[in-house]
């Protein structure tokens, strides 16, 4: 079943609240699936807007949510046919078809992905859903996998221009380079998220990926300690410290030692 024992449960059957979940809102599952999903805790995230589905069943921002939860843990099947199943419930949701588009861009379907962020960007102006600034960035990487510079900021610029979006754009433009391996116009995108919100330990995380790939290891272990001086238990952080500090020990370690 994988993740869909997150997801699946029946629109007929009244949610009753158990003993864990009786202060639980969906305003607050909602408000917590977008915190986490913007600090990376996709699997939390994807739990919170699921909950949020079994209180109100048509909510366009936790549909979106949890499409783009999947994709970020890779579940790409299940965030595509999840996607099918939210544009049968709802009229065009932004969120929910920007995530068609990713869900099938990144299976090698890039043409017909495009479609769907024609029809995604289209509908962009519908605010309910949270998640409506993806419609632009999901343009900007099929962009990005497509090489075609030109329109990408542009792309970037827009999701950017829409209210309360803050670092986010930034933050996902940088993230969908680093998936496609442009490190150095991932660095670019973070660079700026990490300046407009410098707590966020996901953009320090995403910055020291992209430093790393490039080969930076003096910049990766830079961004990677104010990863760890903001979330000092993320097993993920530790592991990459450990790897960091062997690589640092050999052919990089005796250049520094010598040249300080």
């Amino acid at each position: 079943m994988g993740r869909f024992e997150y997801l699946e449960f029946d629109r007929d059957r009244p949610f009753v609240a158990d003993e864990e979940a009786k202060e639980e809102t969906p305003e607050l599952l909602l408000a917590s699936g977008w915190d986490r999903y913007w600090e990376g805790a996709f699997e939390a995230a994807l739990r919170a807007f699921s909950r949020v589905l079994r209180h109100q069943y048509l909510n366009k921002t936790a549909w979106a949510g949890q499409i783009w939860c999947l994709i970020e843990l890779r579940e790409l099947n299940e965030a595509d046919l999840w996607a099918d199943r939210g544009m049968k419930e709802l009229d065009d949701t932004p969120g929910v078809l920007s995530g068609k588009a990713i869900a099938l861009g990144r299976q090698g379907f890039s043409r017909e992905a495009m479609l769907w962020t024609d029809k995604a960007v289209s509908c962009s102006h519908k605010r309910e859903d949270r998640f409506a600034l993806m419609a632009w960035i999901a343009r900007a990487e099929l962009l990005i996998k497509a090489g075609n510079k030109r329109n990408i900021e542009l792309c970037v610029a827009q999701a950017s221009s829409i209210p309360g979006v803050g670092f986010r754009a930034q933050l996902a433009a940088g993230r969908a380079c680093l998936h496609h391996r442009r490190h150095l116009s991932a660095i670019r995108y973070l660079d700026e998220a990490v300046r407009r919100q410098p707590s966020n330990h996901h953009i320090w995380w995403n910055l020291c990926l992209a430093h790393k790939g490039l080969g930076h290891l003096r910049q990766a272990e830079q961004s990677l300690e104010r990863v760890l001086e903001i979330k000092p238990s993320l097993r993920e952080a530790m592991l990459l410290k450990k790897e960091l500090a062997m690589s640092s020990g050999g052919f990089t370690g005796f250049f520094r030692r010598l040249f300080g």
